[in-house]
């Protein structure tokens, strides 16, 4: 008696769902016809996305490790201002976000940014920065 219950709860669930989606695909038709705006693909410019890091503490120094795949060498920027640090880094080419994340079609970046708050103020003397294949590494002694 289960099973029968079963089979014909399924079989109104399938239905339904048919019913809805013929339902969505017929407003959605009728809405573009109504609005007989020809659509078009207009992107939008997004300021910058944060690059992934990772902060390591050595004691006697603070190394961070930024990856910025797809930069441009020559763009990367590092500053250091207080207890911060401020990286900033120009994309070869612009990242279009709605290949990777579904919800955010037509944006586009062409930026890296990130802002790193330290435990103490950085001495520029005695800092080291290398990149090396799209990885940043930045050495802050104490």
């Amino acid at each position: 008696m289960e099973d029968e219950f079963s089979r014909l709860f399924d079989r109104i669930e399938k239905r339904l769902r048919r019913i809805e989606d013929q339902l969505l695909r017929d407003i959605e038709e009728t809405l573009k016809r109504a609005l007989e705006i020809p659509a078009r693909r207009v992107p939008i410019y997004g300021e910058s996305i944060e690059p992934l890091y990772t902060v390591r503490d050595f004691g006697d120094r603070i190394v961070i490790y930024v990856d910025l795949p797809g930069s441009s060498e020559g763009t990367i920027d590092v500053k250091f201002e207080d207890r911060k640090t401020y990286v900033t880094a120009k994309l070869r080419e612009a990242i279009e976000l709605g290949k990777i994340f579904g919800r955010y079609r037509d944006i586009e970046v062409r930026e890296y940014s990130l802002v790193i708050d330290l435990p103490f103020e950085p001495r520029p003397e005695k800092t080291k920065v290398r990149s090396r294949k799209g990885v940043i590494e930045i050495t802050l002694y104490r």
